[in-house]
């Protein structure tokens, strides 16, 4: 049996497709805020695509930086402990008064489970061993929990407690913006058989 002797009948129910009819659609031009004038003409209806053009592109105008560039942390052991000797440029960076300071070495604390110390030189001393990798993954999420601003990416902001609810907030000094952030709660620490003796 060949090719050409294969005959399809119609039937009543089958279609014909029309692909001729299947034409793509032409794209329409978008319009710019240059298409727009600067005063909007209330006698007129804009499209919605012509009202979201005249947006800026920018979400804040403020200088806030979006940016911020953190030091390797310099770790010298001592023992068990471990001493962070550029601890004073990161509370350069990342705080700016002693609650701020205090937020920062709790969320340390916690994080690690550990306790730590302040020397009079402004170091660091934690009673644990720790990796420099996973210090430095400890910055980058305190920086992604208490310091970047969710609506805008800036860096300019402050934590401020509330006296009345006690919740800390997260304020943006480029957008204004106001966020509550998470509570650091302290974590788990078993007592070892020395903490119970005395």
């Amino acid at each position: 049996m060949m090719v050409e002797d294969i005959a399809i009948e119609k039937g009543a129910g089958d279609e014909v497709l029309d692909f001729a009819l299947l034409k793509k659609k032409k794209k329409t031009k978008r319009t710019t805020a240059k298409d727009i004038p600067a005063q909007l003409d209330p006698d007129r209806d804009y499209t919605y695509a012509e009202l979201l053009s005249r947006i800026p592109q920018r979400r804040h105008t403020g200088g806030g930086s979006t940016t911020i560039k953190l030091p390797v942390p310099i770790i010298n052991r001592d023992g068990k402990k471990i001493i962070i000797a550029n601890f004073t440029s990161f509370t350069a960076i990342l705080a700016r008064n002693t609650y701020q300071i205090n937020h920062l070495i709790q969320f340390i604390e916690t994080e690690l489970v550990t306790t730590s110390s302040r020397n009079p030189q402004g170091q660091l001393i934690l009673n644990s061993r720790i990796a420099p990798k996973r210090l430095e993954g400890l910055f980058i999420s305190y920086v992604n929990l208490y310091k970047k601003c969710v609506s805008c990416n800036g860096t300019d902001t402050a934590l401020i407690k509330d006296a009345s609810t006690h919740i800390t907030m997260l304020r943006c000094g480029a957008c204004t913006a106001i966020r509550s952030v998470p509570i650091i709660r302290k974590a788990f620490k078993a007592t070892t058989r020395a903490d119970r003796v005395h």
